[in-house]
C-alpha cells in the first residue's frame, strides 16, 4: 500500500516536472514568436518571428506597389511605386503585446490582429510624375463651361460643362494626404478640379431668367386692315444679349425694316377702281411706317410684359387699308381732261379741266398722291408770270389743283399746246367745291 502511495507521489512530481519543461519549451520558444493561429492584417504569421512577421507583412503590402488614380468620367492613371519611392512599412508592436497577453499553451483559437502601416514616398518625384501623366497634360484637358440661359421654345438654364480642367496643387495635396494614409485607389473629389464661375444657382442668372420670362410674355399684334403681323418671343429672343440682358436695335430695326417693305404701299403699283375703270398707278400716297418711331415704341412694347394690338407707327397713312382710296377723293383722267370729286365713294361733281402742256414738256405726270395742303386766295409764280388764284390744292410739289380765271374753255386738247406748267386748272366752281371737302393727305390719282 505504501508503495502504490509512492509510485503516485512519484508520477505526480514527474508530470509537474514535464509540464514545468514544456511551459518552459514554449515560453522561450515563443518569445520571440507569434503563436499558432495569429494572423496581422489578414496574413497569417503563426510561429513567425516578429521579424520574419514583419518581412512577410511588408512583401505583402509592397508587392503590388502600383498607385491608380480615378478622375472624372471614370478615366484611370496608374504610377509604378518604385516611380516616386513608395514604401510602405509595419509597425506590429501592438499585436506583439496582445499576443503576448494570449500566451498560454492550451490557446488554439484563431487570432487577428491589424497593424499600423506607415507610407512613405518622395514628394518632389510624387510632383514631377504627375505632371507627366497624359491626363495632366493642357491639351488634354477641357475648361469647365458656365451655366447660362438658353432658349429653346421657351428660357431655360443650361448647366455648364465640369470639364477636368485639374487644380494641381490641390490634386498634388489629396493625393499625399491619401498615400500617407495607405489608400493606394485614389478618387479624384470636385475640389481637385477648377469650377465654372457661374452655376445653374447663381442668383445672377436666376434672376435674369425671372426677366426674360417676364419680357417673353410680350407680344405685338400689328393690325395691316385684314392682315396681322405678330412679332413675339418666337422671334425677338434673337435680338436678345442675355449676358448684357439688351435687345440689339440694329436686329429690331432690320426686322421692321423687312416689315415696312412686305406693309408700306408708297411708291408702289396699285390698282384702283376708279367709277368703272381700274386704273394702275403709283406715287407718294398709300403707307409708310416711321420706322425710327416705331423701333422706339416696339422696344417699349417688347419689354412691357403685355400683348399689344396696334398698327404700326405711320410717317404717313392712307385713308383706309380696306380701300386706299377712301371715300373722298379727286381723281383727274388726263386722257379725257376730265376732274371728278368722289365723296363717300360716289361722284358728288365733274369737270373739264387742263392739264400740263405737252408740247412745251409740261405733261402732268400720273400717280397718286396725297394732297399738302389747301389755301385760299394765292398767287402761283413761276418763270414769267404770276396769277393769282382763289384756291390753291397742291399735291406733287409744285403741282396742284387750282381754278383758272384766265381761261375760257377747258378740256379738250387744248392742254396739248396750251396747257399748264403741270397744274389742274379747274373752273372756279369745280375748284370751290373741290376745296370745300378738301382735306390734307387727301389723295389725287391722276391715270391715262
Amino acid at each position: 500500500m505504501e508503495k502504490k502511495k509512492n509510485l503516485m507521489i512519484l508520477t505526480m512530481f514527474l508530470l509537474i516536472g514535464l509540464l514545468t519543461i514544456w511551459n518552459v519549451i514554449f515560453y522561450t520558444y515563443t518569445k520571440c514568436r507569434f503563436l499558432p493561429n495569429t494572423f496581422i492584417n489578414n496574413e497569417d504569421v503563426s510561429n513567425l518571428t516578429f521579424k520574419e512577421a514583419i518581412t512577410l507583412l511588408e512583401q505583402s503590402e509592397n508587392k503590388d506597389n502600383t498607385v491608380v488614380i480615378t478622375e472624372r468620367e471614370n478615366k484611370i492613371e496608374r504610377i509604378d511605386g518604385t516611380q516616386i519611392g513608395l514604401r510602405r512599412t509595419i509597425n506590429i508592436d501592438d499585436a506583439i503585446s496582445r499576443n503576448q497577453l494570449c500566451k498560454n499553451v492550451f490557446n488554439f483559437s484563431p487570432k487577428q490582429y491589424n497593424a499600423d502601416i506607415s507610407t512613405s514616398f518622395e514628394q518632389n518625384r510624387l510632383r514631377e510624375t504627375l505632371k507627366s501623366l497624359p491626363s495632366f497634360q493642357e491639351n488634354a484637358m477641357q475648361r469647365p463651361e458656365n451655366a447660362c440661359i438658353v432658349y429653346d421654345c421657351e428660357y431655360r438654364i443650361q448647366e455648364g460643362e465640369l470639364g477636368n480642367l485639374i487644380d494641381f496643387e490641390k490634386t498634388m495635396t489629396l493625393i499625399e494626404k491619401e498615400l500617407h494614409s495607405s489608400n493606394k485607389n485614389i478618387i479624384l473629389s470636385d475640389e481637385c478640379y477648377l469650377s465654372a464661375e457661374i452655376t445653374k444657382e447663381s442668383p445672377e442668372l436666376i434672376a435674369k431668367l425671372e426677366y426674360l420670362d417676364y419680357i417673353a410674355t410680350s407680344s405685338v399684334i400689328y393690325t395691316l386692315g385684314l392682315a396681322e403681323i405678330q412679332l413675339d418671343v418666337s422671334i425677338f429672343h434673337e435680338w436678345i444679349d442675355i449676358d448684357k440682358l439688351a435687345i440689339s436695335e440694329e436686329a429690331a430695326a432690320e426686322w421692321i425694316g423687312q416689315m415696312a417693305k412686305d406693309a408700306d404701299t408708297v411708291y408702289t403699283k396699285r390698282t384702283f377702281q376708279v367709277g368703272e375703270r381700274d386704273v394702275t398707278v403709283s406715287g407718294p400716297y398709300g403707307y409708310r411706317i416711321d420706322q425710327p418711331a416705331e423701333l422706339e415704341q416696339m422696344l417699349e412694347d417688347i419689354q412691357s410684359g403685355n400683348v399689344i394690338v396696334r398698327e404700326p407707327v405711320y410717317a404717313q397713312a392712307a385713308a383706309s387699308r380696306m380701300n386706299e382710296l377712301g371715300g373722298t377723293f379727286v381723281a383727274v383722267d388726263l386722257t379725257s381732261q376730265h376732274v371728278y370729286l368722289y365723296e363717300n365713294g360716289s361722284v358728288i361733281q365733274d369737270s373739264s379741266c387742263v392739264t400740263g402742256n405737252e408740247s412745251a414738256g409740261n405733261a402732268t405726270p400720273d400717280g397718286i398722291y396725297p394732297l399738302a395742303y389747301k389755301q385760299e386766295n394765292a398767287v402761283l409764280r413761276g418763270p414769267g408770270y404770276a396769277s393769282p388764284v382763289s384756291y390753291w390744292m397742291p399735291f406733287n410739289r409744285g403741282i396742284g389743283l387750282h381754278d383758272a380765271s384766265w381761261r375760257s374753255t377747258f378740256g379738250g386738247a387744248v392742254y396739248k399746246t396750251n396747257g399748264s406748267h403741270g397744274c389742274i386748272n379747274l373752273p372756279k366752281s369745280m375748284a370751290a367745291a373741290i376745296f370745300e371737302v378738301a382735306y390734307q393727305g387727301m389723295p389725287v390719282i391722276c391715270y391715262e
